[in-house]
């Protein structure tokens, strides 16, 4: 009773004074995803004269605006009030606007309790006619990365910065890294280096919070991770059980004791896939058609500046050259690359365009950042335009790293990869370059659900027959 006994003291007061102003204070209660939510009210003219309302300076909290700057008698605009911050809780924020007709303000209050930011939420009141503004909302979060026994800087680190709705990851040649917001934020951030064990941490990172550091522990040194050829690497359905290896074992045994009986045995050997069998190839040296089926290869590949090294773009090279030598005029491929942005060189072109195809190829260069979300969903979608109907449909993916594309979200890929397998019987092979466990395994996971095979190419030698052994063993004819 008596807060509306107030409300109808505020608009007989305000009423006096030359306006009616239904309400005056806003309480947006406890807010999650805080995005800067508008207090919007109505403003009537009754003074009875032409009113006009008076300039507010710029202030970085507040931003007042007004739906028209002159009111005649009688006539009602909005006046719509945005609160700006970066701090967590509670809030009260007092207005005053002034009008042309009257000596006090209209006072209009807002108030609330931030629990957390949504990620396009602005901390600071943007104004279009001050360029330094955007520089001055930034602020600068180092991240140094030391070792944790000896307390020596370490670089040449992949560094992984996740929030609720983004990930981003780059590969630093310093020890330390400085990173540009514009806004806080909490961020899990991931350190991976070849030497040490992979370090996650939890950090809330704002303007008063100038530099983390992050200590990394050796890997133990017993450790051989280095003599582990992922080329190998098969997934576990493809795997001999232990139970079927003793079973063989005793079934051999078993048969040694019997007494030899002359009866015909009819032996079926598995086909083997080997360059050297002269059946897997026509007279020409392509593929033999009675053999295998034909394939659209759809390559997505990253030329991010990290690949740039001997060990990573110039081997993939060589090894589709390799390839594109034994393709029919049936067999497609399609080329898209992705740094920055991702890009389709070539669609759906016949394997008997070597010339182009290998042009193509030999035209790829490293440089820019990883965002291969973008690539792998223009991959599926050349993948599906060129499908070929008992045909071998593959994507195959070849990187160094994670993506760092902006709501790259790792899970919803996952499931989006085994959809497509299933449903679109569509392939994804990865080929894994580089000593990062982390992408490594994102790549071995990315294989694994497109039902595809997990690629290491650490060699020349292993280049000269990796792809071409790929293609062959998922277009062999049932």
């Amino acid at each position: 009773m008596r807060l509306i006994s107030f409300g109808i003291f505020l608009l007989i007061l305000t009423s006096v004074f030359g306006q009616r102003v239904p309400r005056t204070f806003q309480d947006f209660g406890k807010v999650k995803e805080w995005n800067n939510p508008i207090f919007e009210v109505s403003y009537t003219n009754t003074s009875g004269k032409e009113q006009l309302f008076l300039p507010i300076a710029y202030q970085y909290d507040v931003l007042v605006k007004f739906g028209k700057d002159k009111l005649q008698p009688g006539e009602t605009t909005n006046i719509s009030i945005q609160y700006f911050t970066e701090a967590f809780g509670r809030f009260s924020r007092d207005i005053d606007v002034y009008i042309s007709t009257q000596n006090r303000p209209i006072t209009f209050t807002i108030a609330g309790n931030i629990q957390s930011f949504h990620p396009d939420a602005f901390t600071v009141c943007p104004r279009i006619d001050n360029s330094r503004l955007a520089e001055s909302n930034q602020f600068i979060h180092s991240i140094k990365v030391i070792d944790k026994e000896t307390g020596a800087p370490i670089s040449d680190f992949e560094i992984t910065l996740k929030t609720r709705y983004s990930q981003e990851s780059f590969v630093s040649d310093k020890s330390e890294v400085s990173l540009k917001r514009e806004k806080p934020d909490f961020y899990q951030l991931i350190i991976d280096h070849e030497d040490y064990k992979i370090a996650r941490t939890d950090v809330y990172i704002a303007r008063n919070t100038e530099k983390t550091v992050i200590a990394l522990s050796r890997e133990p040194l017993e450790t051989n991770d280095e003599e582990f050829d992922f080329s190998t690497l098969k997934h576990s359905e493809e795997e001999p059980a232990d139970e079927d290896v003793k079973e063989e074992k005793i079934s051999q045994q078993a048969n040694e004791e019997e007494p030899e009986v002359n009866v015909p045995q009819i032996v079926v050997k598995e086909p083997e896939i080997s360059l050297a069998d002269s059946q897997d190839f026509s007279n020409d040296g392509t593929l033999s058609d009675l053999k295998y089926a034909y394939n659209h290869l759809v390559f997505l590949i990253d030329v991010s500046g990290s690949m740039k090294h001997d060990d990573k773009l110039p081997l993939l090279k060589y090894s589709m050259y390799q390839m594109i030598a034994v393709l029919r005029p049936e067999d497609k491929v399609t080329i898209i690359t992705y740094s920055t942005q991702a890009k389709i060189l070539i669609n759906g072109v016949s394997g008997a365009n070597k010339a182009e195809l290998n042009k193509v190829v030999e035209q790829l260069r490293a440089q820019g950042q990883s965002y291969g979300k973008e690539g792998l969903d223009m991959a599926y979608e050349t993948a599906l335009s060129n499908f070929i109907p008992e045909g071998n449909n593959e994507i195959i993916l070849a990187s160094d790293g994670v993506f760092n594309s902006r709501g790259f979200n790792e899970n919803k890929l996952l499931r989006n990869v085994a959809k497509q397998s299933r449903d679109n019987n569509i392939l994804l092979s990865t080929i894994g370059f580089g000593k990062s466990k982390l992408a490594l395994t994102f790549m071995d996971k990315l294989s694994s659900k497109g039902k595809g095979s997990f690629i290491k190419i650490k060699s020349e030698k292993q280049a000269e027959s990796v792809l071409v052994e790929n293609m062959m063993k998922h277009s062999l004819k049932k």
